[in-house]
């Protein structure tokens, strides 16, 4: 009964991290409306900065989700 609920906490951390990636990924798309051969410099710094920050906020949430579950 233990190990089910703590699975059922555990695989609903990975899927808000999946569901914040998907987020994400499709507010770039949007963001981009007239395609990438139009965008300014500043709209490319942000985009890039955005993409490690999502990326660097995924690995994070990834090794504190599975850290906290993976105690003795």
């Amino acid at each position: 009964m233990k190990l089910q609920s703590m699975c059922r906490t555990y695989f609903l951390g990975l899927s808000l991290l999946v569901f914040d990636a998907q987020v994400g990924i499709s507010c770039t798309i949007l963001v981009m409306e007239n395609g990438v051969s139009d965008m300014t410099d500043e709209e490319i710094v942000i985009l890039v900065t955005g993409a490690i920050f999502t990326a660097l906020w995924l690995t994070v949430g990834y090794v504190g989700v599975s850290l906290n579950y993976m105690k003795p």
